[in-house]
């Protein structure tokens, strides 16, 4: 792919990316402080997240988030796997001192046997508080910004994963799987994730 550096001077008022490039960091990454201060929550969207907050009093940043995909991803061979996400995602609260996790997804039932799973500590004791999200995805991406300590995005190729992992305060602890796999022409690489997120498998 060209370097983005040709559409520098162009004179559109706006330039409409291929989907695929959509998450590509090469577009926006140098531009990070302007995107943050244009993507503003509405005050709709803002009250129903503090509402959503106060419901799940974890506090702020002091939770474990986790995205996880189902959904077409199963069809794909890209979905969510539940016992390498149960796994990382607990290594990562352990190294960050979280008791706490929030997940986020599109299949209920698979979102809580995670939680059902991460609630348990190494000996099957129930150490943990592990909550599933029922809000909308506006809300989710608002509770993201408010309670995520650190994010990890289970199905690398998710949109969505992304934009929440985007919104967590602490962009040093966002985490996303190591995999490889293809979703249609969009291949996890350097291009699609920002520089401070880390790949774990």
């Amino acid at each position: 792919m060209d370097t983005d550096i040709r559409y520098a001077n162009h004179r559109a008022k706006f330039l409409l990316l291929d989907i695929k490039f959509a998450q590509n960091i090469r577009f926006f990454e140098d531009h990070l402080a302007e995107i943050a201060e244009l993507l503003i929550f509405a005050e709709d969207i803002r009250n129903q997240g503090k509402s959503a907050v106060e419901r799940l009093k974890f506090g702020y940043a002091n939770a474990m988030c986790v995205h996880i995909r189902m959904g077409d991803f199963v069809t794909l061979n890209v979905s969510t796997d539940a016992s390498s996400t149960i796994r990382i995602a607990r290594q990562i609260a352990i190294a960050k001192g979280f008791k706490q996790f929030l997940i986020f997804g599109d299949d209920q039932g698979f979102m809580k046997m995670i939680a059902d799973n991460l609630e348990l500590d190494e000996k099957g004791k129930r150490s943990y508080v592990a909550n599933i999200s029922t809000f909308s995805e506006a809300v989710d991406l608002y509770v993201a910004s408010q309670v995520c300590g650190a994010f990890f995005i289970s199905a690398a190729t998710s949109t969505f994963g992304w934009w929440l992992a985007f919104f967590t305060n602490n962009q040093s602890a966002i985490y996303y799987m190591g995999d490889k796999r293809s979703m249609w022409d969009k291949t996890p690489g350097e291009d699609l994730f920002l520089r401070s997120w880390q790949p774990v498998i």
